[in-house]
């Protein structure tokens, strides 16, 4: 089995890195398995926490020094507890906290915008489909700015570059461009000018 961590940057429209996303890919026999079934495996799903465990600690002072989060996958928020900077979305009431919870998956198919109207909600993240399919649309702004009403931290996933100026004017707080991650270890590079190693997905 084949495990590698990588940051996938959450910068502010206008390039100023505000936390990163700690993307787990785990390889079994050469194949690429989704992280949340290989969740499923006892074994697996322990070696994953406990090396995620490991890079988060280690990383700690470069987080909590620049004033940076890290989203980690639920089944890590137990480490949210010794580590301030760590977030989760938690789409399902039973995990959210009571004030400052995070949704993942607006605009997905079967998603509810309910969590949004729910006294606490302090970041919602676009489903990135969803995003892809509006973004160009004139009604984006439009539905940012309605959301903005209930929540006033909105990440919207992007390809590219080309409509942050648009997001910026619409309030958005954060973008996450795919193409830019980096393997944890070296997340630090990150914050060099903001010139982001590319990755292959």
């Amino acid at each position: 089995m084949n495990m590698q961590h990588w940051a996938l940057p959450i910068s502010s429209p206008d390039g100023q890195l505000l936390g990163v996303e700690l993307e787990t890919r785990v390889e079994v026999n050469g194949c690429r398995v989704l992280t949340n079934y290989a969740m499923q495996d006892e074994s697996i799903g322990r070696r994953i926490f406990e090396e995620e465990a490991g890079w988060l600690d280690r990383k700690a002072g470069w987080f909590i020094d620049n004033g940076l989060f890290c989203i980690v996958s639920s089944e890590a928020k137990s480490l949210a507890q010794g580590l301030p900077f760590i977030k989760f979305f938690s789409n399902h009431s039973r995990e959210r906290p009571e004030t400052g919870f995070w949704i993942d998956e607006m605009g997905a198919f079967n998603s509810s915008a309910i969590p949004l109207f729910t006294q606490g909600c302090e970041v919602v993240r676009f489903n990135k489909h969803y995003a892809t399919l509006n973004i160009s649309r004139p009604i984006f702004p439009v539905l940012i700015s309605n959301i903005r009403r209930y929540c006033n931290k909105v990440i919207v996933p992007v390809h590219n570059g080309r409509h942050f100026a648009m997001l910026g004017q619409a309030g958005v707080w954060a973008v996450q461009q795919e193409s830019s991650l980096v393997h944890f270890s070296h997340c630090e590079s990150l914050l060099d000018g903001n010139e982001f190693p590319h990755c292959s997905r």
